[in-house]
């Protein structure tokens, strides 16, 4: 199936998704993974089947600006650790787009990003962590 079918067709009933998480992984790599957990592939879990689809996944991630490739080869730990500081950045690039923080939303953010900043780099135009906590702060001192 066509990538661009596939798009149109999502986009005639569903609402475009702030971020999608592609979880990519070699054909071979999940192959061995199944028979690892004592399974054998059935029939949608062929090489061929599996590479059709992976192709088609990735040309999703390169046409859609709002995708995020994560490389899942690693320990499942690092994959998730990927997958959230991927869904951390997306979050913070739409709250500092949406303006100033109104003083309910401070400790909802604070404790969505614990405190800790995210150490990526920063599309132009967002405030970096540290000035989204500092604005928190101050707004925190009126909400209590």
């Amino acid at each position: 199936m066509d990538y661009n079918a596939i798009i149109a067709a999502n986009e005639a009933f569903a609402p475009k998704p702030d971020l999608v998480l592609l979880l990519d992984l070699e054909v071979d790599a999940g192959l061995e993974r199944i028979k690892a957990r004592g399974d054998r592939p059935n029939n949608f879990e062929s090489k061929s089947s599996l590479m059709l689809a992976r192709n088609i996944f990735l040309q999703l991630s390169e046409c859609s600006p709002n995708a995020r490739v994560i490389d899942s080869s690693k320990h499942f730990k690092d994959t998730a650790a990927d997958a959230l500081a991927a869904f951390q950045k997306a979050a913070l690039e739409k709250i500092s787009k949406a303006g100033p923080l109104h003083p309910e939303m401070v400790n909802l953010v604070l404790a969505f990003f614990g405190g800790e900043r995210i150490d990526e780099e920063y599309p132009e135009g967002t405030l970096e962590m540290t000035e989204l906590l500092a604005e928190a702060k101050r707004a925190s001192q009126f909400v209590r």
